[in-house]
């Protein structure tokens, strides 16, 4: 991802109701982004999708290279515009990864809240498999599932 693209992922975090509703702060995810990307040796990958036509950035998801138990590589965060979701950009964006990126014998895991079901849903059509449940993870009261993927 080109650093110019780090103001319209602040913006999609920001009209996201999902992270609206959990008090993510764009500008923090702005400068976590940055900070991965100024480091080459960060040990994570950015990635944005964009419309082909306009250069509007449809989404982005971040990975941290075996960030799951020092093994499996994660899904650190995903955001897609609204406008897009159910279109495929998500799934894009995690098929780019596995198939160019991915280092950890193309293993995936991630967190999702349990009561996101859409979101479950399209991880659960991708291949993830619900493995587990961290009650109160994030935010208390409310569980997080892991989901795997071992393509």
């Amino acid at each position: 991802m080109a650093p110019n693209k780090l103001a319209e992922c602040a913006s999609l975090v920001a009209a996201s109701p999902f992270f609206q509703e959990y008090g993510v702060d764009p500008d923090a995810i702005k400068k976590q982004l940055s900070q991965a990307m100024a480091n080459p040796d960060s040990g994570s990958c950015v990635l944005v999708a964009l419309d082909p036509d306009t250069d509007v950035m449809l989404g982005f998801s971040w990975f941290i290279f075996a960030g799951a138990f020092a093994r499996t590589d994660y899904l650190r965060l995903i955001c897609v515009r609204e406008d897009s979701c159910g279109r495929g950009v998500g799934r894009s964006l995690i098929d780019a990864f596995l198939c160019d990126y991915a280092r950890s014998n193309r293993e995936l895991m991630l967190l999702v809240t349990s009561t996101n079901s859409r979101a479950r849903a399209a991880y659960e059509r991708l291949g993830f498999v619900h493995c587990g449940t961290l009650p109160g993870y994030v935010r208390p009261g409310v569980d997080e599932c892991i989901y795997f993927l071992r393509p």
